[in-house]
């Protein structure tokens, strides 16, 4: 890894900025302090030129319309059951066993595969590659080792004129086939939290109500960055900005929505450091990271193969015991040997690695799986207060399209608590499951990662519908975006890293004349 936890602490201390309480500076803009060169405190819309954005389809979406209201609830009674083991012990000794059947005879088995997704079903494709460890022929231990899978990465955010286009094609192809929201990024508003001094500022508390009355709570990541969404966040016409320091220093500001939507953001400049010890005494940033992985038939051509590139991801980690949580959350379907298997967070690294290199695949038969009810396990996990929070989700396929909803409900929420959704899409994925996993990624500021055909490894990988990405080594790609996430500057590869160039890439832009900078 290139970031250690040293460079962590300074991290934070350098985003995380300390602040004082300052009532003055609430339902104030950022003003210039000619003696000490820096901004003081407030909130103010920025004036530069708003990009614009090709509009989407019209689509009518209801927030609060659910095709499935009872999802979440199902899930923690499984929890309560004892049925997945869940977080709630925060040991994976006592999981391995567990399934999550509660709920089941309720949330259906779909439909099977969707237009347009592939139609093979996931026991067809067991065995079809030979796992490492297997003497009997093929790939074995001795010709695989991590760093083998290769994989890309894009990032919808840095791209919104072509997501705009990606998203209005699919919408158009695929309209009032899945009951999922759509991200329009013409009508987003980004929010730049800094410090007085010009730092990014993570961990900012951002508040937004109306008539005093909260709806919508956002933690600010190490990059200071965030958006806000007009349509998806149901924006009112006039809404309050409270944004909350590390150190419970506030600003306050009175937002006018067509204001906000004329303006190219929302710029907020906390406190400056208060004059005392406490910035001498940074303390890293606790890191949890939870693995989601489908583990049903469709993943058996390389599973093991992800287990190897992960567990070796895991080991490497340069946080100690007490600074580093891991998780697992396993799915498969309804009808299989189990729904959702979970193993809370723990700081056993050497058991979580036994935990991840133990789990089989089986099970599945269509092409959709339990994405959702695992992604709500997964969020509603025991996420330690004031930790950077990542999730990795390894699948092949969407949920069901009568869970999709549920899917985004599950991103939605880790969104609010600052949880980093990162896909990365094996072999298998069809245009469904790339559309819903981009969005979620985008949704939760993140990236939607994908592994690709150069290693040789596992079935053919579908071509994403995105214009420039550059191929790496999985684990390179992992260390990056987790490097990239705690942060809070992208990191790119060095030139002898990257395997092949697809479009013409920039530091994750395509075409950079054709865009914005955001």
């Amino acid at each position: 890894m290139k970031f250690t936890a040293t460079a962590a602490a300074c991290c934070l201390l350098a985003l995380a900025a300390c602040s004082e309480n300052n009532p003055e500076s609430n339902n104030t803009g950022p003003v210039d302090d000619p003696i000490n060169h820096q901004v003081t405190a407030g909130i103010s819309l920025d004036p530069a030129q708003r990009p614009e954005l090709e509009a989407l389809p019209d689509v009518t979406y209801d927030p609060n319309l659910s095709t499935n209201t009872d999802v979440v609830s199902s899930v923690s009674d499984s929890a309560d059951d004892g049925a997945t083991g869940g977080d709630t012990g925060g040991d994976t000794g006592g999981d391995t066993g567990g399934t999550a059947t509660s709920g089941s005879a309720t949330d259906g088995s779909g439909t099977g595969g969707t237009t347009g997704e592939s139609s093979v079903a996931d026991g067809d494709m067991v065995g079809t590659s030979v796992p490492p460890g297997d003497t009997s022929g093929g790939t074995s231990d001795e010709q695989f080792r991590a760093g083998t899978l290769t994989a890309a990465d894009y990032d919808d955010q840095l791209n919104p004129h072509l997501y705009q286009r990606y998203a209005s094609d699919f919408l158009q192809n695929n309209g009032g086939v899945l009951d999922v929201p759509y991200l329009d990024l013409a009508n987003r508003i980004p929010i730049t939290v800094t410090s007085a001094d010009g730092d990014s500022y993570g961990g900012a508390k951002l508040v937004l109500s109306n008539a005093g009355i909260t709806f919508l709570s956002l933690i600010t990541p190490p990059s200071g960055k965030t958006y806000l969404y007009r349509d998806i966040d149901a924006l009112p016409s006039e809404f309050t900005v409270q944004a909350t320091g590390v150190y419970g220093a506030e600003v306050v500001a009175t937002i006018n929505l067509d204001q906000a939507m004329s303006a190219a953001g929302i710029n907020i400049v906390m406190p400056a450091y208060p004059d005392t010890a406490d910035q001498e005494q940074a303390i890293p940033q606790p890191l949890d990271i939870m693995f989601v992985i489908d583990t049903t038939g469709s993943m058996g051509d390389e599973l093991a193969y992800l287990q190897t590139e992960l567990s070796a991801t895991i080991e490497s980690l340069p946080y100690d015991a007490g600074s580093l949580n891991l998780g697992l959350t396993f799915y498969r379907d309804i009808g299989d040997e189990y729904v959702v298997r979970a193993h809370g967070f723990t700081n056993d690294v050497n058991t979580m690695q036994q935990t991840l290199r133990a789990e089989s695949y089986d099970g599945g038969g269509d092409y959709p799986e339990a994405m959702d009810q695992a992604l709500h396990q997964a969020v509603d996990a025991n996420w330690r207060e004031d930790s950077t929070r990542i999730l990795f989700l390894v699948a092949d396929a969407p949920p069901h399209d009568n869970k999709m909803r549920d899917t985004w409900n599950a991103a939605s929420q880790a969104r609010s608590k600052n949880i980093h959704i990162v896909p990365i899409a094996a072999s298998g994925v069809g245009e469904h499951a790339e559309y819903l996993m981009r969005s979620m990624a985008a949704l939760t500021n993140s990236r939607y990662a994908f592994l690709t055909d150069d290693s040789g490894f596992g079935n053919p990988h579908a071509e994403p519908t995105v214009d420039c990405y550059v191929v790496t080594h999985l684990n390179n790609l992992m260390e990056r975006i987790m490097n990239s996430i705690i942060t809070g500057t992208r990191h790119e590869p060095s030139d002898n890293e990257i395997i092949r160039r697809v479009g013409d890439y920039q530091g994750g832009v395509c075409k950079p004349e054709m865009q914005s900078q955001q």
